[in-house]
């Protein structure tokens, strides 16, 4: 307890060696970043892609894949999150990829069909 301009002021003591000299722009017991991380939404996001609503889900799924992924970078995320982010970007990029793919392949179906398939032809 120390006396400061008339009045009593509890100190808690501090080890030495856990005191930094350089002010620090993130929080947290080891340094990590504050910010909480949607690394789990967007790998939760990508798998559901793969079985319900395809492009709705999957799209969202590499947008927040995206940005963890930059955020983890930037230094505003933990670096634990790297790999289920990165793991989401790749899951919903292949959807993504693989939709579009079936969606073209189909359209070239159906038009091949329509236009070199059997007609109607009048005798």
């Amino acid at each position: 307890m120390d006396r400061q301009a008339g009045r009593y002021v509890w100190r808690v003591p501090v080890r030495e060696d856990r005191v930094s000299s350089e002010p620090s722009t993130r929080s947290g017991a080891d340094g990590a970043a504050s910010e909480g991380s949607q690394a789990v939404l967007a790998l939760v996001l990508a798998a559901l892609s793969w079985f319900l609503c395809g492009p709705i889900l999957s799209i969202p799924a590499f947008v927040i894949a995206r940005r963890e992924r930059a955020a983890i970078k930037a230094g505003r995320r933990e670096p634990q999150n790297r790999l289920t982010a990165d793991f989401a970007y790749w899951l919903a990029l292949i959807n993504v990829v693989v939709i579009v793919g079936a969606v073209v392949l189909g359209a070239l179906a159906l038009g091949g069909a329509m236009v070199f398939g059997p007609g109607i032809r009048a005798n």
